[in-house]
């Protein structure tokens, strides 16, 4: 993916997200498993909680790390409401978690949403048509208890210094 730099996590790969999910629940993030850079390609339609699975990112990035993501969302207005109830009951959208509000979900971790770009794509499946493309960062912010060099992980500086004490 153009724009992708630094170690990667791209959830397409395998294990991948596994990995992110396991992450949602770790007490602790170690520097050695945090990314430059992480990657969804329609990857969060197969995760039921959509808050953890954004968190977990958030946590994975490093600082001045970059979320991409494309990603299926809900259709917009009433009409889109009852579109999405309906497509979400069709055989080839079944198990799939659609008409999300995944900015807003992104947004609510924390990450500094940089690029939102909305477009409709002609697929197969029609309530996996809205899509939405994200780059989101992760920013040291003045709420950070301890300042992170670029390419560290505020979590696993925090971890760092606990174990060091």
């Amino acid at each position: 993916m153009a724009g992708a730099r630094g170690r990667t996590l791209d959830l397409d790969s395998p294990g991948a997200l596994e990995r992110l999910l396991s992450a949602a629940t770790a007490a602790t993030i170690r520097a050695d498993d945090c990314f430059d850079t992480i990657i969804s390609t329609c990857r969060l339609i197969d995760v039921a909680d959509l808050g953890a699975a954004t968190r977990a990112m958030a946590r994975l990035l490093s600082i001045d790390g970059e979320l991409h993501l494309v990603e299926p969302v809900n259709h917009v207005g009433p009409m889109g409401m009852v579109l999405s109830s309906v497509g979400s009951r069709l055989p080839r959208a079944s198990g799939l978690h659609i008409s999300r509000d995944v900015v807003g979900a992104v947004r609510a971790t924390g990450l500094s949403v940089a690029d939102v770009d909305r477009f409709i794509a002609q697929t197969w499946i029609w309530p996996l048509r809205p899509l939405v493309q994200i780059r989101a960062v992760r920013v040291a912010s003045a709420n950070d208890r301890t300042s992170v060099g670029a390419g560290g992980s505020l979590a696993a500086k925090i971890t760092e210094e606990k174990e060091s004490s």
